[in-house]
């Protein structure tokens, strides 16, 4: 448990990350600090950081002893060891309808921050310097990601555009797409696209796969049965993708896109009469688990009927599961419950009540609420075990 401090007026914290070797976990309290506590030793490190306000966004530069921190202005760096400052900060914007964090290459050597609500600005990290100059849009930039290959950044700002990281130089742009995620498939580079009619049901998604190994050229085209609203690769042959059927606004479905073979095969998943909150793939890619204002589902990928399903009983709109285990998922609705559920029979196997945030990292979950943050690990037998 990491306690929140007065003052009572901003107690409670409200984001919690952990580090690569999952010993220090970075909290975000109210009232503007940012607390670094060592979970081995169950004790803060150094004197809470003082922002100019309520961070945003936190987080851990992957292969360093760096962490970050976002406010609405800026982003600072800190020594995760020492909670001290590592360099001057970096201007990234955030707004109340616009919270994006920065996006840290994998790699952890390449930073890319929102200098302004419509530009872009790449960093190398080591140096803390930027990579040549501020790139300015002509509408706001809405989302930022890096390839988990480390070879590509994407940015969206109504149309997707790629960089190449290292020298931030666009390579390809204006490219249309109107589902939000980035599917990207590492091992063939293939980066999938959909463009329709948003204001039309019955308007079909012309589906584009684009090959970063042909200079972002199509390579593949077909149209799919309905509109898509969001999609992520399964297998180097498999495409989850969500969205509605021909004619539906807001019937919700779930098609596998099997695509090795000449023609696409469509496969449906699940089909919902109305619209799903969030949904998560298992890490072993195996199952997909969705929440709904009522229910959260388990799905076997490849069978026509769910595994288990729970009645949801939280009121609040933002819904969410999470899953970096193959063996349980975690629903939450913010400011309510956060439960954990067996993959195998759907059992209830822990519950938190009046969780403000709450994820997923491995076998650790991570809540926060008005009275601070907790640390949960998962021991052997798969009971919850919170960290001492």
């Amino acid at each position: 448990m990491i306690e929140s401090k007065p003052p009572p007026s901003s107690s409670g914290a409200h984001l919690i990350q952990l580090n690569d070797k999952k010993d220090i976990a970075a909290v975000a309290m109210y009232g503007c600090k940012t607390v670094f506590w060592n979970l081995k030793t169950n004790a803060a490190i150094g004197e809470p950081t003082q922002q100019s306000g309520d961070a945003g966004a936190i987080g851990f530069i992957t292969n360093s002893n760096l962490a970050y921190t976002a406010d609405w202005d800026s982003m600072q760096i800190w020594n995760q060891e020492t909670a001290l400052k590592s360099g001057k900060s970096i201007p990234h914007r955030l707004r109340e309808d616009s919270v994006l964090a920065p996006a840290i290459s994998p790699n952890g050597k390449v930073l890319v921050t929102r200098n302004k609500m419509n530009s872009l600005r790449f960093w190398n990290l080591e140096t803390q310097k930027s990579i040549g100059p501020e790139h300015t849009h002509e509408s706001m930039v809405s989302k930022i990601q890096f390839s988990a290959d480390n070879k590509w950044c994407f940015s969206r700002a109504n149309t997707l555009s790629i960089w190449n990281p290292m020298t931030a130089e666009l390579v390809a742009e204006s490219i249309r797409n109107n589902v939000y995620s980035t599917a990207y498939l590492p091992a063939r580079q293939y980066l999938v696209t959909f463009e329709h009619d948003r204001k039309d049901p019955f308007s079909k998604s012309e589906v584009m796969i684009r090959s970063g190994a042909a200079d972002w050229r199509p390579v593949r085209q077909f149209e799919l049965p309905g509109q898509a609203q969001r999609a992520e690769w399964i297998d180097q042959h498999r495409l989850l993708v969500i969205g509605t059927e021909v004619g539906e606004k807001f019937k919700t479905v779930g098609f596998v896109v099997h695509l090795n073979q000449l023609t696409p095969k469509f496969e449906l998943v699940f089909k919902y009469e109305y619209p799903i909150s969030d949904y998560a793939i298992t890490k072993d890619r195996q199952h997909l688990v969705i929440i709904s204002r009522r229910k959260v589902s388990c799905w076997k990928i490849g069978e026509t009927k769910p595994k288990w399903e729970r009645a949801w009983t939280g009121k609040h709109w933002r819904k969410q599961v999470f899953s970096t285990d193959p063996d349980w998922v975690m629903a939450h609705a913010l400011g309510e419950n956060a439960i954990a559920y067996s993959i195998k029979d759907g059992k209830e196997l822990w519950r938190k009540r009046e969780v403000i945030y709450a994820n997923t990292d491995g076998k650790h979950i991570l809540v926060t609420s008005k009275d601070g943050a907790e640390v949960w690990q998962w021991d052997v037998a798969k009971t919850g075990k919170k960290i001492e």
